[in-house]
């Protein structure tokens, strides 16, 4: 099985063997679109209940689909965005 594909600079990693990355006790994340040089980061995030991140920004655009949850955040100007998941 292909295990990374490169299309246009971009690298692709398939879930399966997307690297895991551990940030605090609560939370991981495996990076599927990303080689710290593309301008959007794609990835699978695991989040336990009472993970909290503080205020932060990225050099590149993210976008996050929720699959199970619920998830509060917060953008920069102060507006607060709810998001729920159920399977």
């Amino acid at each position: 099985m292909v295990e990374k594909l490169e299309s246009n600079g971009m690298k692709i990693t398939y879930f399966s063997s997307a690297e895991r990355v551990d940030f605090g006790q609560l939370a991981y994340y495996q990076p599927l679109l990303s080689d710290g040089s593309t301008p959007v980061m794609t990835s699978v995030q695991i989040a336990k209940p009472g993970c909290v991140a503080q205020m932060h920004s990225h050099p590149y655009t993210q976008a996050h689909f929720g699959i199970e949850g619920e998830v509060d955040v917060w953008t920069e100007g102060g507006e607060k965005v709810q998001s729920r998941a159920r399977r």
